[in-house]
């Protein structure tokens, strides 16, 4: 089984497409203790590929300030048997039972989850004469999977 710094190696090209300005999605396959949760998410003092490509992702925005905005939105999900399972905030606020998630085409293409828990990253170059210098702001979304 690969380390998960070679799987990381083979991702690393997508955390630019994101910054290019693709939507990109990394997923793990394949069998039950197959090592995809340990790909993914690390374990002990291992960093997963979720975390590392997050890492990757800030670095490479802040080496870009002052050059480009960015709002990145960011949701963990998992399916299984054919069930979607939101990772971050997997239960329904109003009844307390498992969100019932479906994969849909976006009005403006592309796919969505609507009702999926998103983080929504908004890093900016923020002018230095404000004194303001903070540069990273995080929000999560509203029911329906969009921020905005």
């Amino acid at each position: 089984m690969p380390h998960v710094s070679q799987v990381f190696e083979e991702t690393q090209p997508l955390v630019v497409s994101v910054l290019d300005g693709y939507n990109v999605c990394i997923f793990a396959y394949g069998q039950t203790g197959s090592g995809k949760t340990h790909t993914m998410q690390g374990y002990g003092g291992d960093t997963g590929v979720n975390t590392r490509a997050l890492e990757q992702l800030f670095v490479l925005a802040h080496e870009r300030e002052g050059v480009y905005t960015y709002d990145i939105k960011v949701s963990l999900l998992e399916i299984y048997n054919e069930t979607i399972r939101d990772l971050v905030d997997p239960k329904d606020a109003a009844t307390g039972d498992d969100k019932k998630l479906d994969v849909k085409i976006a009005p403006e293409g592309g796919t969505t989850v609507p009702g999926i828990y998103m983080y929504i990253y908004v890093y900016m170059y923020i002018d230095a004469t404000t004194g303001n210098d903070e540069k990273l702001h995080a929000k999560n979304a509203p029911e329906g999977g969009t921020g905005y």
